[in-house]
């Protein structure tokens, strides 16, 4: 059923922005997919081992969340250096070396003993991880635009989305064998994409459009980015919005497992079905994008969730069921399924010509204010679903206010770039 609605989803015709040879639509939607949804599944696979490797390790479970925040600050940072490269080499040759250097640094996890080299190679695994994610995207942009590019990237993030839903339970099972049999299935599954991108992917970047990096150029990049007024609103959207799955992401297993009192294997089914919603939302945006405009679904996006999230605080103080968190937690992911590509295609779509460094920046700038403010609301939760609740809320609110400014201050600039 799932190729199924991929195949159907390539037949519908799109406008290529690059004419060179390529891989099929299909290939494209799987391959960005698998390539970004390893870093995902490098976070989501560990959260049942967390508490484990603290033994392991001989530190405190809180002290072992770093296991996942310096993987997302590795992230942030590593995305203002592939951009950039690709723009200038290609992008072939910058996901090849960074695919290959996150096998090397995957495999050095397996052989250290000391908690604090273990936090230097995640930060790496992070700053390499960045090249899956930012890499591809450009790929998607050297070939489509707009809504095209929406849906597109839409699919691609139902592929993508396969990681959540099952990378928990595949760490439960790996965990019987401890958790170094976790990094040797991450490196296997590296080492699978790699050898299938070196062989398939076509660059998609040609030679004449390449741009020499040299600190004029990449000012004049940046500031086309940031005076750019669509491409800053829909980054500082993408910020507030990811701020939401960060807070989820590191406090998941101790809002379920301590505050809740779920087991390891209720943890990683709801965590999955809580993926499954998101693909649903994913596939639903994909099918409507190109229908209602990528603006447009930005917008009743962002009322569903700033709505949903009101209604945890009611709720957090009312009942505290296992099914009611999750299925408050659901609907928001569910909607910011439509949030992501929609505003992630909206920033990039004026720049077109530095699609590379721009999606560093936007993914940078997104990624970090997101880490920062995702460990900040975590914090202070710890767990609480009524303080998920309050946090969710505002960064929702925020992201719908950046919005209605856009649309009532610069309408116009929305309606040139609308497909």
């Amino acid at each position: 059923m799932f190729f199924k609605v991929l195949d159907w989803a390539v037949t519908v015709p799109t406008q290529l922005q690059n004419p060179r040879p390529r891989n099929s639509t299909l290939e494209i939607i799987l391959m960005v997919g698998l390539l970004q949804a390893i870093s995902a599944f490098t976070i989501d696979i560990m959260l049942p081992a967390l508490s484990i490797m603290s033994q392991d390790f001989g530190v405190s479970e809180t002290r072992a969340q770093l296991i996942v925040g310096v993987y997302f600050f590795g992230f942030a940072a590593g995305q203002l250096i592939h951009g950039p490269l690709s723009d200038q080499y290609g992008r072939k040759p910058i996901l090849m070396g960074a695919l290959g250097l996150y096998l090397l640094a995957t495999i050095g996890i397996l052989f250290t003993q000391d908690f604090t080299l273990l936090l230097a190679l995640r930060a790496l695994q992070g700053l390499l991880g960045a090249g899956m994610r930012i890499v591809p995207t450009a790929l998607i942009r050297d070939q489509y635009a707009g809504a095209e590019m929406a849906r597109i990237m839409s699919f691609a993030m139902m592929v993508f989305l396969i990681a959540p839903v099952i990378a928990p339970s595949i760490g439960t099972v790996f965990l019987q064998w401890g958790w170094h049999a976790i990094f040797i299935f991450i490196a296997a599954l590296t080492g699978v994409l790699m050898l299938w991108a070196g062989l398939r992917l076509h660059e998609t970047l040609p030679a004449e459009k390449r741009r020499v990096q040299n600190f004029t150029n990449l000012r004049n990049a940046a500031s086309q980015v940031f005076h750019n007024k669509q491409s800053v609103a829909y980054t500082l959207i993408l910020t507030f919005t990811f701020a939401i799955l960060y807070t989820y992401l590191m406090s998941a297993p101790q809002m379920y497992k301590s505050f809740l009192g779920l087991s390891n294997t209720q943890f990683a089914l709801a965590f999955g079905a809580t993926g499954i919603m998101q693909t649903l939302g994913a596939f639903v945006n994909g099918a409507l994008v190109t229908r209602l405009g990528l603006h447009k679904l930005i917008r009743y996006a962002l009322w569903g969730i700033c709505a949903i999230s009101f209604l945890t605080v009611p709720h957090a103080l009312l009942d505290h069921q296992v099914i009611g968190v999750w299925l408050h937690i659901s609907l928001v992911l569910f909607f910011m399924s439509i949030t992501f590509p929609n505003a992630n295609s909206a920033a990039l779509e004026p720049l077109g010509n530095i699609a590379g460094f721009a999606s560093s920046i936007i993914g940078f700038v997104s990624s970090a204010g997101a880490g920062l403010l995702g460990s900040l609301i975590g914090q202070w939760a710890a767990g609480d679903f009524l303080k998920f609740g309050i946090g969710w809320t505002g960064l929702a609110f925020i992201s719908l206010m950046i919005l209605t400014w856009l649309w009532q201050r610069h309408r116009p600039e929305a309606k040139r770039v609308r497909v």
